[in-house]
Order: structure tokens, then C-alpha cells, then sequence
């Protein structure tokens, strides 16, 4: 009776030798195919690929500050299209790979060795509507991973490549018809930002405006988080320039200003000294031409040219008209300017 029983069993057990070699052959053939096409730009260091993914970028731009020097900007999808800043130094730019999180960025910077922190030249902080959130897993963008950032390269890469998901094998072939059609409007260069196909993109103006892209989050471990990055960048000698990202008319409107006072306030007291407000800025966030935003390529971001114009303008030049140095200061702004928002 058993070896008829295991005479029964043998269709089945050769079916699933069939099923889990496939298997194999296909997780093999993907995987090669994944190395070769590198949508996530990890191994061949180009400006030619579309895709990003988020510790294994942020450890390879992490490695670079053991080559030479260089500014970074920490920050969202809204400060991701930043490349420069007019000076010699080059720019890295975690906004994609790290995101703002103040706790990310925090345990980021914890990890470095003595070498890369003494190649940061300067910090570019946007300080985003959602970035002081903390542990809160509530905003779908801002969330905080503990990861380890400085795992050996090669351990990392070889982990990534051989543990595939389904959004890896979706971007195999997004990478191929990327670099096949040149299609996709935009790709990450080899320092961590994104460039626009087209630097001037614009948006139609919408009929109402009921929602943000992103609310008004903080907690009291995202500010602590900030406040203890800033006291990170004194010990260690290094610029840190605060500023808040730019809205057009109407999602200025949403804005709620008594939270603006609450969160900024915290800040002085913690010890940051000054940020510049760029919630609103005149002729851009209410740049309007034939029914268009001029100065916006979709409803949250400003376009390429924009974005640098304002950083340029105002963060790296020092601009005063927008710098807000203190409580005073703010309490004044927000009154000037009460008008703009909610």
C-alpha cells in the first residue's frame, strides 16, 4: 500500500521539481536582466536612468563624501530638482533617496565617519509641511526608517540585486523603454537630483482648491530632531540654511497659520537661528498668465527654473526680504502676509 501511495505522489512531486526550477530559471534570468539594465543607476554611476529607490541611493551618495567635498540638501520632492548653487562645490542631493524626515536625516548624519562629515561644505534644510512628523505613519511620504546607510557597498548591492519585488521588475522594463525611447521627461543624475526634460513646465490654473498634497505635520520627535541636526551642524563647523518650500495662490490659501507660529516658535526656542519664508512669494505664487501657473508644473511643485531661481535668490544669495530671524520676526511676517494664507 505505501509504494502505491508513493507511486501516486511522483506525478506531483516531479510537477513541483518542474515549477521550482522555472521559478529559478525566471528569479535567474530577472535578476541578470536586473544587474544589466541597472534601472536604479547603482552600478554604473550615469545620468541615463529614471528610477531611484531610497538607503541603497542614499549610501551610494554617502560614499562620495569620502572622495571629496560637497553641499547637500535634505528635503522632499520639492527641493529634488536643486543641482547647484553657484559656488565650485558640487551638490548632493538626498531629497529623493533619504526624503526630509527630520528623524531620517538625523540618523543619517549620526552614521557618518569623521571624513564625510568634514566634507559637508554647506546644508540646505527645505523644512517641508510634512517633514517634522516624526514617528507619525499617518503622511504616506514622510516616514521614518531606521536603516543603516553605511553597510558595505558591495553587501548592499548584492542584496538588492538578489531579493526582487515586484516594483523592481516592473522598472526593469521602465529602464529599458526609458533608454530605448527616451520618453520618460525626467531622469536622476549621478548626484541625486532630478532633472526636467523641460525646465519650464507650467500648470493650468485649477477652478477650486479644497485639498493640500501634503498637510501640516509635526511632533514634538520630529522638532527635537531638527533642533538636534542643528545643534549636529555647530559642534561640527557646518552651514546649515533653512527654507520652507513655495505655493501657489490658491494652496497657499489652505494654510493654516496659527500651526506656522506654533511649529517656527519651537524652533527659535530650540535654538535655530533663521530660515527664510518662502510659503509665498510675490509674482511667482501668483504668477498667472492665460489661465496658467507660470511658475509651477503641477499643483505642489514649482518647475526646474523656478526652483532654482528662488533657492538661488534667496537661500544662497541671502536674500533678507524673505529671512525671518526670530519670534518677532515671525509674529510680524505672518501679520504682514496673514492675508495669503488660511
Amino acid at each position: 500500500f505505501s509504494i502505491e501511495l508513493s507511486g501516486a505522489y511522483a506525478p506531483i512531486k516531479n510537477f513541483l521539481k518542474i515549477v521550482l526550477g522555472l521559478s529559478f530559471l525566471i528569479w535567474f534570468f530577472l535578476v541578470i536582466i536586473f544587474i544589466l539594465t541597472d534601472p536604479y543607476n547603482i552600478i554604473f554611476n550615469k545620468n541615463s536612468k529614471v528610477y531611484f529607490s531610497d538607503n541603497i541611493n542614499t549610501s551610494i551618495l554617502a560614499k562620495k563624501l569620502e572622495i571629496e567635498k560637497y553641499s547637500i540638501i535634505f528635503g522632499t520632492s520639492r527641493s529634488h530638482q536643486i543641482q547647484y548653487d553657484n559656488s565650485e562645490t558640487k551638490i548632493l542631493n538626498f531629497s529623493g533617496s533619504l526624503y526630509g524626515n527630520s528623524l531620517n536625516v538625523l540618523n543619517f548624519l549620526d552614521q557618518l565617519n569623521e571624513k564625510q562629515t568634514s566634507n559637508i561644505v554647506n546644508i540646505y534644510y527645505l523644512v517641508d509641511d510634512h517633514i517634522l512628523n516624526g514617528y507619525d505613519k499617518n503622511d504616506p511620504y514622510s516616514k521614518y526608517k531606521k536603516q543603516d546607510y553605511l553597510e558595505n557597498a558591495y553587501l548592499s548591492k548584492i542584496k538588492f540585486f538578489l531579493f526582487l519585488d515586484i516594483n523592481k521588475v516592473k522598472n526593469i522594463f521602465k529602464g529599458i523603454k526609458y533608454n530605448i525611447l527616451k520618453d520618460s521627461g525626467y531622469y536622476i543624475n549621478n548626484t541625486g537630483s532630478l532633472i526636467r526634460n523641460n525646465k519650464n513646465e507650467f500648470v493650468e490654473k485649477p477652478k477650486e482648491f479644497k485639498k493640500m498634497a501634503t498637510s501640516q505635520l509635526y511632533t514634538n520627535d520630529g522638532i527635537d530632531a531638527l533642533i538636534k541636526i542643528n545643534k549636529f551642524c555647530e559642534k561640527n563647523n557646518i552651514t546649515i540654511r533653512y527654507f520652507t518650500p513655495t505655493h501657489m495662490m490658491q494652496y497657499a490659501k489652505l494654510f493654516d497659520t496659527n500651526i506656522m507660529q506654533k511649529v517656527w516658535t519651537k524652533l527659535f526656542d530650540g535654538g535655530i537661528k533663521e530660515f527664510y519664508a518662502l510659503w509665498y512669494v510675490s509674482e511667482v505664487s501668483d504668477y498667472i498668465k492665460d489661465d496658467k501657473y507660470v511658475a509651477f508644473k503641477d499643483l505642489a511643485h514649482l518647475n526646474e527654473y523656478y526652483n532654482h531661481k528662488l533657492f538661488i535668490d534667496n537661500v544662497v544669495n541671502r536674500d533678507t526680504k524673505y529671512l525671518i530671524k526670530d519670534k518677532f520676526e515671525l509674529n510680524k511676517y505672518i501679520e504682514n502676509n496673514k492675508n495669503y494664507f488660511k
